[in-house]
């Protein structure tokens, strides 16, 4: 109890301080998404109606995966599907661009400015949306869809929209401002924060492993196997949690908090949500 209380104090006491610190030092894409998600176009004056008609332009890259090991995405609106493949050799990115605007002239017009980058960088694969600033009363939107060799780590930083990520046997890590996150048949680790929904995740956690899901406002699923060897600590602020069909060693509960072991106790599993209910189930 007394470490899912820290862990929950210190995300309390470090809400504000960190939004101060990430608004200080946000990377671009993450930037453009704040003035989207707030509205702030600029300081003139728009008056470009509702948004009524869609432009679109679907694309398509293929990167052979050779010394690669990660996939690596930063976008802004939109909803993100990644999926691992087995035996596959290379990265394909697919998806839809889309403005949103008063006419279909004006949305047309400005599709061009909306652009998604695949490098080969290496070591990893990026992609990355790009958009302006100030989006003059216009939606910009890309809709990916991302196939990936499925022993790719995966790392995605999003702003608006859902994201599912399936099917990989490595390190998946995602921070999404807000919408829903889907883990969906992981094996590896998994690092997850929302600051606005729901995580929903299924993972298979390796030795020594870790999980780490953090929302401000949602709930948080988690299935692992029975067989899981880990600590837990679960906490909540105002919610509830529940745990079905596992063992807890050293069991210690509160209204706002529940800690215990796993198995042996090898790896760790940190969850913490200030508005909702965490779910930890056992399946075979």
């Amino acid at each position: 109890m007394h470490r899912a209380n820290m862990l929950l104090n210190v995300l309390l006491i470090g809400t504000v301080r960190s939004l101060v610190r990430v608004l200080l030092h946000l990377p671009r894409w993450a930037f453009v998404g704040l003035l989207f998600f707030f509205g702030c176009d600029s300081v003139e004056t728009c008056d470009c109606g509702p948004r009524t008609f869609t432009a679109r332009e679907t694309f398509s890259f293929e990167v052979a995966v050779e010394n690669q090991h990660r996939i690596r995405l930063e976008t802004i609106n939109g909803n993100v599907e990644i999926n691992g493949k087995s035996g596959a050799r290379s990265v394909i990115v697919t998806g839809e661009r889309l403005v949103e605007s008063s006419s279909l002239r004006d949305a047309e017009d400005h599709l061009d400015e909306i652009a998604v980058q695949v490098r080969d960088l290496g070591e990893e694969v990026f992609v990355r949306t790009e958009q302006p600033r100030h989006s003059q009363g216009r939606s910009y939107i890309v809709h990916y869809t991302i196939t990936v060799p499925k022993d790719l780590e995966v790392d995605v930083r999003h702003f608006n929209g859902n994201i599912a990520v399936e099917a990989i046997e490595n390190h998946v890590s995602v921070e999404n401002f807000n919408g829903n996150v889907l883990l969906g048949h992981i094996v590896g680790n998994a690092s997850v924060q929302v600051f606005n929904g729901n995580i929903d995740s299924d993972v298979t956690l390796p030795r020594d492993g870790t999980i780490k899901l953090t929302t401000n406002n949602g709930n948080i699923d988690l299935a692992i196997p029975t067989s899981t060897s880990a600590t837990l600590a679960a906490s909540v602020l105002n919610g509830l949690i529940h745990t079905s069909n596992l063992t807890l060693h050293d069991q210690s509960d509160s209204p706002r908090s529940l800690d215990g072991t796993l198995g042996e106790g090898e790896g760790a599993i940190e969850l913490t949500t200030l508005n909702g209910i965490i779910s930890v189930t056992g399946r075979h």
